[in-house]
């Protein structure tokens, strides 16, 4: 359960409540989770606190449950939600009354009658201010504050507010503690809603208090404006009313605004904000963002940045666009996030239907940067125009996942493996198939490939105690490397073309003279599985990544450890070394892709994708163009593009 901001009417509480609750749990919950659900949305819609610490199943039920209070906030209306024929702009008629025909004499429930003192009896000027009282309705405590940028300084002095407040409180027209603070009755149904001519002119007195705000603020920046315990938590709702949705639209567009309400009112009163009016797509975007990490931002709100880029990538829009921006502006250097407009591929129907259905295993990227290659479970291969997110191509004809990929030198070959399949070469320009370098019937899996710097051999390892050396161009073996793996994960070759590298199940990197095919050099650092491999640019170096969760710097030319690099909590399962060697990239069973600093063997910054609990990243790569630039694939058919901001 989320405590959310108090001012909020219950109605609005239970709504958002009710909104943050996982509909898929209701089938696996049964009707005993839904009434605890229910028991435990009502209870935070009117404050009530739940006794007792909640028991693994009630906490369930909060966070996971409640098809059927959804079906309840779809059916019943919201007496506080604007309809949506009243969303466009009205002009504002100060000089019609607002309708007091049904305005009862005691505006405030359980007080004493006042009806030779009511609001009939005031000046007409009085009068007339506290009718403008009624945009406060039903919200809770207000500071004076609050009264005085509705009525203006130009128009009213602080003094002559205070005096107006008292004589209203001695005539029980509203509450006065002994703070100051007031509370105006609940006269929704007395303002005559139904008067044409009063609803204008309550909407321009909603207008005149959001432009009383507005006019207190620095350089017109809403999230700079005054904590006075009203203002933060119900602007939004004072736009709605005043009938200004475009003012609306980009109070919720505006990443510095989020942050503020999100740290003074929670989760619960940043998304009633996005209550106020039926939202267009970019406001909806953003608040299904929202919606979908609700518990992760009542817990770490901190975590606002990362969950907004990473949820609103793929989604197109200038309003959006600008919204990324000026979080990646905002954000604390260095930071990685998904590039906004390199959605590449998702598995989600809705949003791409050219997405990999299911896990992507591979990626590459050609020399020049313009494309990138996938492939994954659904035994495809995938051509993107990185710059345009398009998909260029599909190439089929393995006959199961597609385990690994590699492009050639020149950008024109792409060289696959795949599991209980052969090894296949494609033309990537026209997608064509054109030959198979290892296959046979029935052959083992294939889990890594590589290209030599001259384009002339590729070498391959998988299931099985060696690593093959085969003629590209003919498809011919030249000749097998007897490893001491009984299964080899992981292969490269050196940038000068005469080193292979290997690793595998017996935990040794292995280091061959690729003319040869002498072993050079047996690496040994890791008790389990070595799961990836790589060697720098300038050949000075290997960098491998192991079941147990270390990053190896090695010395090529002495076979030495340098350092190991701690931080995954799981098995490192891919190593990329960014085209100008200061960097390593590794990602693992943790979930997460981190960074670091080759030369001093320090993180520099971690990463993880926060579409949901299916989706990890399974596949990575570095931009050979740029050392900022990185590709992912992931567990959910995802292919994107992450960049490193460091300045």
């Amino acid at each position: 359960m989320i405590r959310g901001n108090k001012n909020l009417g219950w109605w609005a509480r239970f709504t958002t409540e009710v909104r943050l609750i996982d509909k898929r749990a209701f089938y696996g919950g049964g009707a005993a989770l839904v009434i605890l659900a229910a028991a435990g949305a009502a209870a935070n819609a009117f404050g009530t606190p739940v006794a007792g610490a909640p028991s693994a199943v009630a906490s369930m039920a909060f966070a996971d449950l409640g098809l059927v209070l959804l079906a309840i906030a779809l059916l019943v209306p919201d007496e506080h939600a604007t309809p949506a024929a009243e969303l466009s702009p009205a002009p504002a008629d100060e000089s019609a009354p607002i309708d007091r025909a049904q305005v009862d004499s005691e505006a405030v429930p359980g007080r004493r009658k006042a009806t030779r003192l009511g609001p009939s009896k005031l000046r007409p000027a009085d009068e007339k201010r506290y009718r403008e009282l009624a945009v406060f309705a039903g919200r809770g405590p207000i500071p004076p504050s609050a009264v005085e940028a509705l009525w203006g300084p130009k128009e009213i002095s602080s003094d002559e507010t205070q005096r107006l407040l008292k004589e209203f409180a001695e005539r029980s027209l509203l509450e006065r503690g002994d703070d100051g603070v007031l509370v105006v009755g609940d006269q929704s149904g007395a303002t005559g809603p139904a008067s044409g001519a009063g609803a204008k002119a309550l909407a321009a007195a909603h207008g005149r208090l959001v432009d009383g705000y507005q006019t207190r603020l620095p350089a017109t920046s809403w999230s700079k404006g005054p904590d006075d315990g009203y203002f933060f938590e119900n602007i939004a709702y004072h736009m709605a009313q005043a009938r200004r949705p475009q003012d609306l639209n980009r109070l919720l567009l505006d990443y510095d605004w989020l942050r503020t309400k999100l740290a003074v009112g929670g989760i619960i009163g940043l998304l009633a904000d996005f209550a106020q009016q039926l939202p267009p797509a970019d406001v909806a975007a953003v608040d299904e963002a929202l919606v979908l990490s609700a518990a992760d931002l009542a817990a770490r709100p901190g975590r606002l940045a990362p969950i907004l880029t990473g949820r609103l990538v793929g989604h197109s829009g200038a309003a959006v666009d600008r919204l990324l921006g000026q979080i990646r502006d905002n954000a604390p250097r260095p930071w990685i996030c998904p590039l906004p407009t390199a959605a590449l591929a998702t598995g989600s129907a809705e949003r791409s239907p050219a997405g990999h259905e299911g896990i992507v295993r591979a990626v590459a990227v050609t020399p020049d940067g313009r494309r990138l290659v996938s492939g994954g479970d659904d035994h495809t291969i995938r051509i993107w125009n990185v710059a345009s997110g398009k998909l260029e191509r599909t190439l089929e004809g393995h006959t199961d996942s597609v385990r690994a990929v590699a492009i050639t030198p020149d950008g024109r070959r792409i060289v696959s493996g795949g599991t209980y399949d052969a090894v296949r070469v494609w033309d990537l320009a026209s997608g064509k198939f054109v030959h198979t370098i290892a296959g046979q019937s029935g052959y083992r899996a294939v889990y890594s490939v590589a290209v030599s710097p001259d384009g002339r051999r590729v070498i391959w390892g998988g299931a099985g105690a060696a690593v093959q050396v085969w003629d590209l161009a003919s498809g011919r073996i030249e000749r097998t490397l007897k490893s001491q793996d009984s299964t080899v994960r992981a292969v490269a070759i050196s940038r000068d073309g005469n080193s292979a590298l290997s690793g595998g199940d017996s935990g040794q990197v292995q280091v061959w003279d690729l003319a040869s095919g002498r072993l050079v050099q047996t690496l040994n650092g890791y008790a389990s599985s070595v799961c990836a491999i790589a060697a720098t640019p300038d050949g000075s170096r290997i960098v491998s990544g192991g079941h147990d969760g270390t990053v190896q710097v090695w010395s090529m030319a002495r076979g030495r450890l340098e350092q190991s690099l701690w931080g995954h909590t799981g098995s490192v399962d891919g190593i990329a070394v960014t085209a100008d060697g200061k960097r390593i990239v590794s990602h693992g069973g943790d979930g997460k892709v981190r960074i670091w600093d080759l030369a001093t063997g320090q993180e520099v910054v971690s990463w993880a994708p926060v579409s949901g609990p299916q989706s990890e990243v399974m596949a990575f790569c570095a931009l050979p163009t740029d050392p900022s630039n990185f590709a992912y694939g992931d567990s959910a058919g995802n292919v994107r593009l992450l960049r490193l901001f460091e300045a």
